[in-house]
């Protein structure tokens, strides 16, 4: 079995949506993945990221789920996308491109109990590569 290996910037996404998605949803999530390029650049948006990855990985139904949907979805996966915070405990995840590897990565990363952001609405970058 693979280990994963996070935090978050180190885990690898790669960027687009799938044909069909209206323009202004591609300029929102460019506009929202760009906001989390830019916290992550920060000092305050670096020690989120590793805070928000070591958080993650101890949550053993998280690393169970992304197993699960690595067996479900074998193959090669280049997700990228972002937290958006939207309250200190209310997020999403989203990543691209969409489709049925990053729905469900997607799933298995929300609802858990993280460390509040350093404000919101907050975007944290995340990658995820699977070779």
């Amino acid at each position: 079995m693979k280990k994963i290996p996070l935090p978050f910037r180190a885990a690898s996404l790669a960027v687009g949506l799938a044909l069909g998605t209206p323009a202004g949803a591609d300029q929102t999530f460019d506009a929202h993945l760009a906001t989390a390029r830019h916290n992550l650049a920060t000092e305050a948006g670096a020690a989120y990221d590793l805070a928000l990855g070591q958080a993650v990985e101890k949550v053993p139904a998280v690393t169970q789920a992304m197993t699960a949907c690595l067996r479900k979805h074998p193959g090669n996966h280049a997700l990228q996308g972002y937290f958006h915070f939207t309250a200190p405990a209310a997020y999403t995840v989203m990543l691209a491109p969409a489709g049925p590897f990053a729905a469900c990565l997607s799933k298995a990363l929300e609802g858990q109990p993280l460390p509040a952001p350093p404000g919101v609405p907050y975007f944290n970058h995340f990658t995820f590569t699977v070779q």
